[in-house]
């Protein structure tokens, strides 16, 4: 029943590494998995004084989840609504506890019968519209707080598919909340193309309302701020919604068509600008024996650093896969490390190669290691892609999740080079 929009999940921690300063906790984001931290309040909401509950609300709140997880979620419902009614008295309710409040509905919404659910939905309905009545979380006010509100709404969003009318409101609500947030000085400018994605679904509700001039714009205004994942959206099962579906796919084409256009040009400039450098290895293959750089002299070379825990790697790794196959012919290889564990690289060896087996990944892939870990550049995340040409010289490297069409294009570029571009000798590394 519940439609995928997987990029709400994907981007939330690449947004926290940009000014706000708080440690990534993985999405796509990663780009490295980790942990999320506790979240600060936002500045200007003050920290509650009047009540100091033996147990958090935020504790009561996880405790709400794993009660839910138990298979009792009607008493996780329970468990939450009490942590709700704490934080509304001591004034805690509207700064992040409250998307935090909402993450757990949907959560224990997400494990129960579908007989349960009913309550449990519309009551994190009415915690999106009670949070977006303040200042705080409405994109105009504290673009932290809003956010992370978007993110969430984009979760509840698909549980709500069979649901027109609410389910359009909450696609409503990312676009809302996406605008405003384009528009607010406070949200930082690295930050905007995280905003495509909820200004798609925005377009994707207007087009369910038959508001289909509405629709279009603004779903070009999510390509113009970056939107890529055209593929996903092809496959979207709220377009078996819209009246007008080949107007609105038509349209999804052309928009398409113009990314896809405009790569060609945005290819070749970030390889200009990207400063090259030399990445030499020595590692053991998954497949048995070790595999070097020397191995694949003369070819345009796709190293992908990935793990098994990492969402947006899984993410990414088809995209290697197909890579290989569609350049195959062309003086084109595709290496994937796992760095599932780089202190010890033969205990997650079985998992890695049940993992690459279970996704039918024939690529070639190695272990990596400490060594490899450490003379990576230091933004370097999981995942990270170097493209290296001919000469062995990387020059491009992609931190995060990238779409197919965006490897696609950086790997033709290199191969049209008639003159590639060597590092200079400060600028070598080695891994043995």
């Amino acid at each position: 029943m519940r439609v995928q929009f997987a990029t709400a999940v994907i981007v939330t921690s690449l947004f926290l590494q940009l000014t706000f300063t708080l440690t990534a906790f993985g999405t796509k984001s990663h780009p490295q998995t980790q942990p999320q931290p506790q979240t600060p309040l936002p500045n200007g909401v003050a920290s509650p004084v009047s009540i100091q509950p033996a147990v958090s609300p935020a504790d009561i709140l996880k405790s709400a989840v794993e009660i839910a997880q138990k298979g009792d979620t009607l008493g996780a419902f329970e468990k939450a609504k009490e942590a709700k009614q704490i934080c509304l008295r001591s004034g805690q309710f509207y700064s992040l506890i409250g998307v935090e409040y909402l993450n757990s509905l949907i959560s224990i919404a997400g494990a129960a019968q579908d007989d349960q659910t009913a309550g449990i939905l519309q009551e994190a309905a009415s915690t999106v519209d009670l949070l977006k009545q303040n200042s705080e979380f409405n994109g105009q006010g504290n673009p932290q707080a809003a956010y992370f509100l978007m993110v969430s709404v984009a979760k509840l969003a698909p549980m709500f598919e069979n649901q027109k009318a609410s389910f359009t409101k909450l696609l409503a609500d990312q676009g809302i909340i996406a605008t405003n947030l384009r528009n607010n000085p406070g949200y930082p400018a690295d930050g905007r193309k995280f905003l495509a994605d909820p200004m798609i679904h925005a377009g994707l509700g207007l087009a369910i309302e038959n508001r289909l001039e509405e629709a279009k714009a603004k779903i070009s205004a999510g390509c113009e701020l970056g939107f890529c994942g055209f593929e996903s959206l092809s496959q979207n099962s709220a377009l078996s919604q819209v009246a007008e579906k080949a107007v609105l796919v038509a349209h999804i084409e052309a928009e398409q068509q113009k990314y896809l256009t405009g790569l060609k040009t945005w290819s070749v400039q970030e390889i200009q600008k990207f400063k090259p450098f030399r990445f030499t290895f020595h590692v053991n293959s998954i497949q048995g024996g070790t595999v070097s750089s020397n191995d694949f002299d003369g070819n345009i070379l796709v190293v992908d650093f990935w793990a098994t825990w990492c969402p947006p790697c899984r993410d990414g790794l088809p995209h290697f896969q197909q890579l290989a196959n569609e350049f195959q012919d062309r003086d084109v290889k595709v290496l994937g490390i796992s760095m599932d564990s780089p202190e010890d690289p033969i205990s997650s060896l079985e998992t890695v190669k049940k993992f690459l087996a279970e996704k039918e990944l024939t690529f070639k892939c190695a272990m990596g290691t400490l060594e490899v870990k450490n003379v990576l550049p230091a933004d370097a995340k999981w995942p990270t892609t170097l493209f290296i040409d001919r000469s062995g010289t990387v020059r491009y490297m992609a931190v995060g999740y990238q779409d197919y069409a965006k490897i696609a294009a950086i790997t033709e570029a290199l191969l049209n080079e008639k003159h590639p571009v060597k590092a200079s000798s400060s600028s070598r590394l080695n891994v043995q």
